[in-house]
């Protein structure tokens, strides 16, 4: 039995050992050096969110000198909920959950593209472009030198995004429906900038994919129907973290640190192999590699020669749509395209033109997958998965590892939380952090530059019993013998409401910090101070459940009669 199982997964089972040998370095003691170390600090933040009773989690109640910031209004979610899980449930430090959500990103992402090339090629063909996917270029700068665990959580779902939409083309059973929703919702909360890169791209590819397998009117139509319907429900489903984004967006001050225009790679850095752990900056010295992929390129130039020979392949617009697709991202990476960075102005959000590599590292196998049509060319795909293996297999390494724990990185981003759970221990290097990745409110004009107590007040007021419930909810007594404006050391946001002897009392932003305000009456007073959801978010989280609810119930019922 145990034969027969290996015979029939064999293809899988090397999936899982490339996959392993790829992240070998995770399972190393401490962790190595990588650009978003702040994905520490992130996962440490969703932890105390979701601890604080915070669900869906918005504020992250540590950052600032423990001022805290609206961070997971407007930052994607899913990967910090997985290592959140193993950090909560398992008691796995931050490091170890963080790597191991890196792994399963790493793994799922080549099982999707093999189920996805299943759609399309032989077993033998799938597993092919399986690896010239996990062995491009960029895979090994996401895992190694950036640790931007947000786009291979992208890499992770693109193949799934797509293989669900397809499934629903080709068929009209209701699991196919529930599997595209979920597959589209759980990209919108894993990383914005690749649903922001992809969707274009997946939509055109459907539209391609419903010409090519239906040639009734009224069989496409149910198909486009079904893949809006499938699109409308996940915007249902994500409405708890899109709705916010959307009208919270003018409460942070505009702009980045980063100019795309600084970030265009020259054409000579897609096309020749180089690596490093640097940085990109202007010009073509940048220390980061841009290459798309020898074998990426081989086999595009294959696909370009062979697309004339393929008029009678009933994949013949989907293959076309792939190349424009392709040229399109090489088109926009290069720095002619810049008129049309400046007329779109969501194009600000991507903030570097080389991002684009997300797109051409998911399109490029599936291209070469097509090279297989031709039965003088079937071996074509095999062997650029072994140049993929041998042209990057020294990149997937890491340039440092460190021997460290948890508190290594919590005293770089905060100034007194480390895994002792003591707020008494103050960090002597967090002073150094700028925390240029976090934008300022509306409100703020400087960041604090010291720790201050939670609670400020003038000499002639009396604090006492001082409880903290929570990050986000506490209370306290006060005795004055005059109307006073008490600071409470938070950033004013929408969300934190205030009471003062059990009544609702306003809170207000003051002075350059952009901190909480309180007007407080002269005698003895009760005041709590929450964070709490607005109106706003309350109508987004209600449109999320019941939207939920409702389907769930819908889906139920279909399956009873």
């Amino acid at each position: 039995m145990l034969i027969n199982f290996l015979k029939k997964n064999v293809l899988l089972i090397l999936i899982f050992i490339a996959s392993l040998w790829q992240g070998r370095y995770l399972f190393n003691s401490g962790f190595y050096t990588f650009s978003d170390e702040s994905h520490l600090a992130n996962l440490h933040q969703m932890v105390q969110s979701l601890k604080s009773g915070q669900f869906p989690p918005r504020w992250a109640p540590n950052f600032s000198y423990n001022f805290g910031h609206p961070f997971f209004i407007f930052y994607y979610l899913l990967p910090f909920f997985v290592a959140s899980f193993f950090n909560i449930f398992f008691n796995f430090s931050l490091i170890w959950s963080l790597k191991i959500t890196f792994f399963i990103s790493i793994l799922g992402s080549g099982l999707a593209m093999y189920f996805l090339s299943r759609q399309f090629f032989t077993k033998l063909i799938s597993f092919s472009l399986t690896i010239i996917y996990l062995f491009t270029p960029y895979r090994a700068v996401d895992l190694y030198v950036r640790g931007a665990v947000g786009e291979m959580y992208g890499f992770l779902l693109m193949p799934l995004v797509l293989l669900s939409f397809i499934l629903l083309i080709k068929n009209t059973q209701k699991k196919y429906l529930i599997f595209a929703i979920t597959t589209l919702f759980f990209l919108i909360v894993s990383h914005n900038l690749t649903l922001i890169l992809f969707f274009p791209v997946l939509i055109f590819l459907s539209i391609s994919l419903i010409l090519s397998l239906h040639s009734s009117k009224h069989k496409r139509l149910k198909s486009f129907f079904r893949l809006v319907t499938a699109i409308g429900i996940s915007l249902f489903f994500s409405a708890f973290y899109l709705i916010p984004v959307i009208f919270e967006k003018r409460y942070l001050q505009a702009g980045t640190p980063f100019n795309p225009i600084d970030h265009f790679p020259f054409i000579k850095q897609l096309i020749l192999p180089y690596w490093g752990y640097g940085a990109s900056v202007w010009g073509p010295t940048d220390q980061l590699s841009f290459n798309i992929g020898i074998a990426n390129l081989i086999g595009v130039i294959f696909i370009c020669i062979l697309f004339i020979f393929f008029k009678t392949n009933k994949f013949i617009k989907f293959i076309g749509s792939l190349l424009i697709c392709f040229f399109a991202s090489v088109f926009m990476m290069n720095i002619r395209s810049y008129f049309v960075w400046q007329i779109i102005p969501i194009a600000s959000y991507i903030q570097f033109p080389w991002r684009f590599l997300i797109l051409t590292t998911f399109l490029t196998p599936l291209l070469i997958g097509f090279i297989s049509y031709k039965k003088q060319l079937f071996s074509i795909p095999l062997v650029l998965a072994l140049i993929s293996i041998l042209t990057t297999v020294t990149y997937f390494k890491p340039h440092t590892i460190l021997n460290v724990d948890d508190n290594y990185f919590l005293n770089r981003f905060f100034i007194n939380q480390n895994s002792q759970q003591d707020i008494s221990l103050l960090s002597d290097v967090y002073h150094l952090n700028s925390e240029d990745y976090l934008p300022l409110t509306i409100w703020t004009k400087k960041r604090p530059l010291s720790l201050p107590e939670k609670i400020e007040a003038d000499p002639n007021i009396s604090l006492s019993n001082i409880n903290y419930l929570s990050d986000i909810s506490y209370s306290f007594d006060t005795i004055s013998t005059t109307s006073a404006t008490l600071k409470i050391n938070n950033y004013y946001y929408p969300g934190w409401q205030a009471t003062i002897n059990q009544k609702p009392a306003t809170v207000f932003p003051i002075d350059d910090i952009g901190r909480i305000g309180l007007d407080i009456p002269s005698g003895q007073n009760h005041i709590t101070i929450n964070f709490r959801k607005t109106p706003l978010r309350l109508f987004a989280d209600t449109i999320s459940l019941v939207s939920i609810a409702l389907f769930s119930f819908y889906m139920l019922r279909e399956k009873q009669t």
